[in-house]
């Protein structure tokens, strides 16, 4: 068995001589960064972020700076271009909604193109619409400081890691996330459903989903609830889908997929055609008394699927990759750039071949789980560069589990 990142000729050895990257180096083609600030410190291009974006070209990147003493609020604006956006770091940095109510948004990304985000706050909502190439998303949402909710309409690959989302709208209480005929994939998620304030707003489902593809891993999902001025009856499902592909693992027991709520009549997952794979140590909390099951008429296949989760990259430090699977079983993690992903027999793959490499492979323990540690240099030149690792693992049929991705910030 190989002892994970020191496969010779790995990954890791190319990017340790930051050279050819064994075909990543394309991820890193020359950009020019556009610091924004908005207390116009020294090295400033920008004190806001619209006209940072207006000046930008594809392959840029976008830094927002943050403050020691206090949050860092930007204008929020459509991105249009495929360009990367990370804070510094240092703290937190929220981007706002403007007067007029336009949203923070993504559109019109094509094909072979990318937009990353990572570190970066957004609040009230964010749009991903009709984007033909990849859209990473990495850290974006916590509703410890502010509610956010995600819509994605008609993309081909949107990636969502470590974010929390919560759906409570200005008007009226929404999914946290809802998808539209798009190839979704979210890593370590934590997503609620808005609750129901009085009798003319309702809560919502946590997940919303007609179409295309969704893929969860390791992800907290609870549907809306009570929350005042309506009956505390009223909650709502975890997850309601229309002919989608689902796929759903964990890593940890805390992740479940619950009902608002505690009323009698609350299925946690309503489903309407589409497929269901779900990890039989997925919890599934309906409400009150009812039985624990997927209602609905989507095909549901209950068995072990592969899972990863990747930890936050930045230049210089140990990247951890958890491997998940069935002991005994026969297992490969892959590491490439991500990409929309392309049907085969054991599922969506997510990685581009172009730039595809070995991470790990072997024969999983009995403990079902693996740590595979990625060191990386302290190149400036990784900034912003996606790392997308996704496994395959077989004890009688293979099976892909769905991509882990981060942003090297």
């Amino acid at each position: 068995m190989f002892s994970g990142c020191m496969i010779p000729g790995s990954w890791l050895l190319a990017v340790a001589a930051c050279a050819s990257l064994l075909g990543l180096s394309r991820g890193l083609e020359a950009q020019r960064t556009w610091v924004v600030d908005g207390l116009n410190r020294p090295g400033t291009d920008f004190t806001d972020f619209p006209p940072a974006l207006a000046a930008a070209s594809d392959g840029d990147h976008i830094r927002l700076r943050s403050s020691t003493t206090a949050f860092m609020f930007y204008t929020a604006a459509n991105i249009n271009k495929a360009v990367s956006i990370t804070s510094d770091a240092t703290s937190r940095v929220v981007i706002l909604r403007p007067p007029g109510g336009v949203f923070f948004s993504v559109s019109g990304i094509p094909a072979g193109k990318s937009v990353r985000i990572a570190n970066v706050l957004c609040t009230w909502q964010l749009v991903v619409d009709s984007c033909a190439g990849t859209v990473v998303l990495d850290a974006i949402a916590d509703p410890i400081y502010a509610y956010s909710n995600i819509v994605i309409r008609n993309s081909l690959a949107v990636t969502i890691a470590r974010s929390d989302f919560k759906g409570s709208g200005a008007s009226g209480s929404e999914p946290a996330l809802r998808t539209v005929n798009s190839n979704v994939s979210l890593t370590a998620c934590n997503l609620e459903g808005g609750p129901a304030r009085s009798s003319s707003i309702l809560g919502a489902v946590a997940i919303d989903c007609t179409g295309g593809t969704l893929s969860l891993s390791d992800c907290n999902v609870r549907g809306g609830g009570y929350s005042g001025g309506f009956p505390w009856t009223m909650n709502w499902p975890a997850l309601s889908s229309s002919g989608t592909t689902i796929m759903v693992t964990i890593k940890a027991s805390l992740a479940a997929f619950m009902a608002g709520g505690g009323f009698p009549g609350v299925r946690a997952v309503e489903t309407s055609g589409g497929v269901m794979i779900m990890d039989p140590n997925v919890t599934l909390w309906d409400s009150s008394l009812l039985p624990d099951t997927v209602s609905g008429t989507a095909q549901v296949f209950i068995r072990r699927i592969p899972g990863v989760t990747t930890g936050k990259a930045t230049p210089g430090s140990v990247v951890t990759v958890d491997l998940m699977c069935e002991a005994n079983a026969a297992y490969g993690a892959l590491i490439a750039l991500p990409t929309p992903p392309v049907s085969t027999p054991w599922g969506p793959f997510w990685l581009d071949p172009n730039t595809l490499s070995l991470l790990d492979v072997g024969i999983m323990g009995p403990l079902e789980k693996k740590i595979v540690q990625v060191p990386l240099p302290s190149s400036p030149a990784l900034l912003t560069l996606p790392i997308a690792v996704q496994m395959i693992a077989s004890t009688s049929f293979p099976v892909l589990s769905g991509p882990s991705v981060s942003v090297i910030r």
